[in-house]
């Protein structure tokens, strides 16, 4: 890629940005099968998120669940990836390496307009650390091995672009990884009886510890 090329990061970001109001209709379409447009309901995040088939046997929801699909959907099951949010230069780099991967896998995913950080956004200090949000409603018919082998896809391209992960995700009902320093998860109706996810194990090595997010305290005088 040319220097100047711009990336689908810098046209999406071009677009929308903070402090400017977007209605539904507001999208921008990624070639093959993506758009993008602002959440309605939190609009300082970009979502990602595939275009409807007018096939609709070839969409996830319509096909058959496999039964680490069946849990997912249940439980409402989300995965946040971790990536540097005080260095602009780190963080662009991280969601041009990640979005073809997550593209190609078929999620739906979310991230926070250029300029603003998950540890400022008021109220939520507790998202420090969710950097990029990954749906899994597009991709129940994924089973534990293709998540497995799909985080460890993400894991290595981090890892080998020199990226270190942002802040560790400590807000509730967050859970890691085994063996991953950038992707934790979350259910978003409670944890199930049996959490399928607790099997998964990532051997990426030359990871980067991530760090303790702290929030900024005022002087009290």
């Amino acid at each position: 890629m040319a220097a100047d090329e711009k990336t689908i990061y810098d046209l999406v970001t071009e677009y929308f940005v903070v402090d400017k109001d977007y209605d539904v209709n507001d999208t921008i379409d990624i070639p093959p099968n993506y758009k993008a447009n602002v959440l309605p309901k939190n609009k300082d995040f970009i979502y990602i998120g595939v275009k409807r088939t007018k096939d609709l046997s070839q969409d996830s929801p319509t096909r058959e669940r496999s039964n680490f699909g069946k849990v997912a959907g249940r439980h409402v099951l989300k995965f946040h990836i971790s990536i540097p949010e005080d260095n602009e230069i780190l963080h662009k780099r991280a969601v041009d390496v990640l979005m073809p991967i997550l593209m190609k896998q078929g999620v739906n995913f979310k991230f926070l307009k250029k300029g603003l950080k998950m540890s400022e956004i008021e109220g939520e200090e507790e998202q420090a650390g969710r950097d990029i949000t990954i749906y899994t409603n597009t991709t129940l018919d994924k089973k534990l091995d293709d998540w497995t082998r799909f985080i460890t896809e993400i894991t290595t391209a981090l890892v080998q672009h020199q990226i270190p992960p942002g802040y560790c995700v400590t807000g509730k009902g967050e859970h890691e990884i085994n063996g991953c320093n950038y992707v934790t998860y979350r259910y978003e109706r409670g944890d199930p009886p049996k959490d399928p996810v607790q099997i998964i194990h990532i051997d990426v090595p030359n990871q980067i510890m991530s760090t303790q997010y702290r929030p900024k305290t005022s002087l009290v005088i």
